[in-house]
């Protein structure tokens, strides 16, 4: 049995439906990804500071796929939910699935994304903590109420 690699995925949406946007994400990386660690929903500012405010998680898990796989997979998921170009542009962004920590050895992967930089930002806080391989959120502000996380 291959071993599995530990991988942290940032999710953001600043859409009307973000809420919805994060379930249903959350929901697609736990049946992808194993032994899956969910941080509560947040809100966040756009860091441009003229986009509308986006919902934000973390989920921590484990996969016997590939680096490249995982990465085709998310940006699957965003295509299939609908995100495109034009949408970036206009700073509206139905998901953003972002690889942030490939790897034991909590590797950041920093590719300037929006939840990307929203993670980063999170450890710049002290917001996240690593802990013998594990990712935890330590939240300044109360969850937003959600009936599936």
């Amino acid at each position: 049995m291959d071993s599995e690699t530990p991988c942290t995925i940032g999710l953001g949406s600043n859409t009307e439906d973000r809420e919805f946007q994060i379930t249903q994400a959350i929901e697609h990386l736990c049946g992808y990804f194993h032994r899956c660690a969910v941080s509560s929903v947040y809100e966040s500012e756009a860091f441009n500071g003229v986009d509308k405010p986006y919902y934000n998680a973390v989920l921590h898990g484990y996969t016997n796929h590939s680096y490249d796989d995982v990465i085709k997979f998310l940006k699957a998921w965003e295509e299939e939910c609908g995100r495109t170009q034009l949408q970036n542009m206009e700073g509206n962004i139905v998901i953003d699935l972002d690889l942030v920590i490939w790897d034991s050895n909590g590797r950041g992967i920093s590719n300037g994304t929006t939840s990307t930089k929203a993670i980063e930002n999170c450890w710049q806080k002290g917001l996240f903590s690593q802990h013998e391989n594990h990712v935890l959120l330590v939240s300044e502000t109360p969850p937003l109420q959600h009936s599936t996380l």
